[in-house]
């Protein structure tokens, strides 16, 4: 099985170039304190890969010498074959995030195969941040889920990023 490459130096994904998610949590919780003081909105938008099955390759005929055995072990790879997510895909998804970034908003990869955005701003402006990625990204091959984290006055900074952990990797 094919693995993505997921590490970093402490300061930056070695594969994607964008922050690590230490430096993430490390402006992560300054912006929250910064939020709290100024009463402002801040969320984090949780991007994950969905990888979809591709679609069947047409019936090839066979030849009279293959037998149905061999029949349905080629049919079965067929159907069984997936998109997988390439390095690739991750970089140009990263591209993308930081192409539509607003000022004072970042970023990092906080999985294999996913990303959390810092966003000054709501629900709202995290689906309009969504969209903004989407429409910059080329969507046939892979697919995310998006989920929006917001700060609510009455949970501390250990809490939010709990719940963020919890939306994004429980349903990996």
């Amino acid at each position: 099985m094919y693995s993505l490459e997921f590490k970093n130096d402490g300061i930056s994904d070695s594969l994607t170039g964008v922050p690590s998610p230490a430096l993430f949590l490390e402006n992560a919780a300054r912006e929250f304190a910064s939020a709290r003081r100024d009463l402002r909105p801040l969320s984090i938008l949780s991007l994950r890969y969905l990888h979809l099955p591709q679609c069947p390759q047409p019936p090839q005929p066979y030849s009279s010498h293959v037998t149905e055995a061999e029949r349905e072990s080629i049919q079965l790879t067929e159907l069984t074959n997936l998109t997988e997510l390439t390095e690739f895909d991750l970089v140009a998804l990263a591209r993308s995030i930081q192409k539509v970034l607003r000022k004072g908003e970042f970023f990092t990869r906080i999985s294999e195969s996913g990303f959390w955005i810092a966003i000054r701003g709501d629900t709202k402006a995290s689906e309009i941040l969504s969209e903004r990625i989407r429409s910059t990204f080329d969507q046939e091959k892979n697919q995310w889920r998006a989920s929006t984290i917001e700060c609510t006055p009455l949970i501390t900074f250990d809490q939010w990023i709990e719940s963020a952990d919890r939306i994004h990797f429980d349903s990996e």
